[in-house]
């Protein structure tokens, strides 16, 4: 078993269901501390943070990951323990071996290949781990850590997401739509079904609400980012009756914005929807992330180039997908990527990542240390 197998085992074997870290940062500050990167390790609620430089010297690399995984989902889904790794037919299996703990792996062994060949390179290189960017404790993580960084401005930095979808090297992430979360309560007048006469029934009016909410036309796809787009996750009420109308009935949805749409208009849209049926009504917005583009991005042009000679690919600039901690970095960095594995069984059953992929992982990372910090 190489070394690379054996660390990405050992951090699979850790069951860091968000927010919990479950010792995966333990043993990687074990790899990093011989290699004289100063440690952080430090508490914030239930998040577990790590903080690891080599020095504060510019220009400064950056890389962002994070040890926390998902849930593993029904366990009969999967052909093992998700949290027990299996290596089969040139793929290593587990929990997070795609997202992100692969990448990871990939990043500390192209550092340390690194600082063994280049011990007297210019700038320095900055770890920034958390256990927090699954869940709804991503507060508590990556802004967290930006506190305590000994710099104002980062120069480089990537993020390990996996980001490639058919084949290695093929996709970029340079930035992300922005989160937004509704939770929407329309309130009636409860009572007994026998006499609707006397109530005032909340359920009624949900159909239209949802009809006219997705009749809004947010924006249009450019260049850079996809349309606006809206989801319902959820609609129930708290009546655990069957021969009474409800007080009130509840529906979430989410929109994942682009930057043509501010919040504030999305906001007001929403608003005025809802009180062409209803005036009887509270709502809940919760802001899981902004837009973000790195423009004119050096490091993507490095990146694009080490790929193509490395792989032949020549790779594309996305921002699709889910919000990233990349979000947090863009006021202090102007030079941000997303780059890692294949994303096409990060969440699901049986995810896996290519041995041969998380070797050639490791080489394109270290030849994008070489291109910045020598």
């Amino acid at each position: 078993m190489t070394s690379k197998i054996n660390l990405l085992s050992n951090l699979i074997k850790c069951k860091s269901v968000t927010p919990t870290d479950q010792e995966c940062q333990n043993i990687i500050t074990k790899y990093l501390v011989p290699l004289n990167f100063e440690i952080n390790s430090f508490q914030q609620g239930n998040v577990s943070n790590l903080l690891a430089i080599n020095s504060i010297s510019k220009p400064v690399f950056a890389f962002i990951g994070h040890t926390d995984v998902v849930e593993a989902g029904p366990l009969h889904k999967w052909d093992n323990d998700p949290f027990i790794p299996l290596i089969k037919d040139g793929y290593i299996y587990g929990r997070g071996a795609a997202d992100m703990k692969g990448n990871l792996t990939a990043f500390i062994f192209a550092v340390k290949k690194f600082l063994d060949k280049h011990p007297k390179h210019r700038g320095s290189i900055s770890i920034l781990l958390t256990s927090g960017e699954e869940g709804n404790e991503c507060h508590n993580g990556l802004p967290e850590i930006i506190k305590n960084l000994p710099f104002n401005e980062i120069d480089y930095c990537l993020v390990g997401e996996p980001t490639s979808e058919s084949h290695l090297g093929d996709t970029i992430k340079v930035g992300r739509r922005g989160s937004l979360s509704i939770n929407l309560e329309i309130k009636g007048q409860g009572g007994h079904i026998a006499y609707p006469e006397y109530c005032n029934n909340p359920i009624d009016i949900i159909p239209n609400i949802i009809k006219h909410i997705l009749l809004i036309d947010w924006d249009d796809q450019d260049n850079i980012f996809d349309k606006t787009n809206l989801e319902f996750t959820n609609i129930y009420t708290l009546n655990n009756s069957g021969n009474m109308i409800p007080d009130s009935i509840f529906l979430d949805f989410n929109l994942r914005f682009n930057p043509n749409t501010p919040i504030e208009k999305i906001k007001n849209l929403i608003n005025n929807t809802i009180k062409e049926h209803s005036t009887d009504f509270t709502i809940k917005w919760t802001i899981f992330g902004k837009p973000y583009l790195s423009k004119q991005n050096k490091l993507f042009s490095i990146t694009s180039k080490v790929i193509k000679d490395i792989t032949k690919l020549t790779p594309k600039s996305s921002t699709t997908g889910g919000t990233s901690d990349g979000r947090y970095i863009a006021n202090i960095c102007k030079n941000i990527i997303e780059f890692g594995c294949l994303n096409t069984t990060i969440h699901k059953p049986n995810e896996k990542i290519n041995i041969s992929d998380l070797d050639t992982l490791t080489l394109i990372y270290y030849r994008i240390l070489e291109e910045t910090l020598l």
